[in-house]
């Protein structure tokens, strides 16, 4: 949706100055079409092994925090010279890593904390709701707790914890972001204000809460622009904006899934679909923008890492899609 709709850029004035010197490849592809099994296959693209790895058996390791026992090289071995630092959502990243990373941050709606306060405020409802029976009022709400109210508490605090920590990194570093936005729930407007009311799952093919919070995403863009300047790091830098997957609820996409409970089955193309991602990269000291429309995945971006990490020259001249440019090791 950032490139499909014609105006949508032009509300986005952060990611336009951004491409003004920036390489754009219009045809993507993630390692996955959901986030489980596509963040750990970008993570951990550098090992042969997470490539042949069936997506049922993947899955299963990271649902049972199994990941970091199988000893997969991640993108973070491509260098012993850099901090290492990983800030995520959704995801419980330690289980992936063990201590291989130097800093941590996570929002993980799905952890046993969150899950434990879920479940007592859950506990505390439907023990006090014999008091409406009686006629008495609270004087005070009680607490809620759900995936979508713990989404929302991610997205109020990933941007400022984003920034700390971009501020506090060393100057030698390979640094991973993972923000929930431009995800439902949809709880911020264009100009950064909170909607009221927030637009929930139920909403979730909502295009107008999805292009806000693609806009309220551009003023994230800018903000990373601006703390690498303040940090003198900006030009030296190899940025790369990308996806994990494709909006899961676009109209245009999630009747192809079908509806299991109907019986009805998925559109071989769903899944293709949901694989198709934007890809920026700004090279260091990049002067002009560049787009590429041939095909590329980004599980071949190891390559790129691997010669900028090891300060090779002439990188950004790198066809670091084509299998003969650097093979895994």
């Amino acid at each position: 949706r950032t490139f499909a709709d014609p105006d949508q850029m032009a509300r986005m004035p952060g990611l336009t100055e951004l491409m003004e010197h920036a390489d754009l490849y219009t045809k993507a592809r993630a390692p996955d079409f959901q986030t489980p099994s596509s963040i750990p296959r970008f993570l951990f693209q550098t090992d042969q092994r997470m490539r042949e790895l069936h997506s049922d058996e993947l899955g299963r390791m990271v649902r049972n925090n199994l990941l970091s026992r199988q000893g997969f090289q991640s993108i973070f071995d491509l260098t012993d010279n850099h901090f290492k630092a990983l800030l995520g959502c959704y995801l419980y990243y330690p289980a992936m890593f063990g201590r291989k990373l130097d800093y941590y941050g996570r929002y993980n709606p799905n952890s046993d904390r969150v899950r434990t306060r879920r479940f007592l405020c859950s506990l505390l409802a439907s023990q006090t709701e014999f008091t409406r029976h009686l006629g008495l009022t609270r004087r005070r709400q009680l607490p809620n707790s759900n995936f979508d109210t713990d989404l929302i508490n991610i997205q109020k605090n990933t941007k400022k914890t984003l920034l700390e920590v971009l501020h506090r990194l060393p100057q030698m570093n390979i640094a991973y972001f993972h923000v929930l936005f431009p995800h439902y729930p949809y709880q911020f407007q264009s100009n950064g204000s909170e909607r009221n009311p927030i637009l929930m799952g139920a909403d979730a093919s909502n295009l107008e809460g999805y292009r806000d919070n693609l806009e309220y995403m551009d003023q994230l863009i800018k903000d990373i622009v601006l703390a690498l300047q303040q940090r003198g790091d900006y030009d030296s830098s190899l940025i790369v904006l990308l996806s994990d997957h494709s909006w899961r609820h676009d109209p245009e996409i999630m009747p192809l899934f079908g509806d299991y409970k109907a019986g009805e089955k998925e559109n071989p193309m769903a899944r293709p679909l949901m694989q198709h991602v934007p890809l920026i990269i700004k090279h260091p000291n990049q002067a002009a923008p560049r787009r590429f429309d041939q095909e590329v995945e980004l599980s071949d971006l190891y390559r790129l890492f691997a010669r900028y990490l090891d300060n090779s020259e002439e990188t950004m001249e790198l066809d670091w899609w084509r299998q003969d440019s650097l093979s895994i090791p």
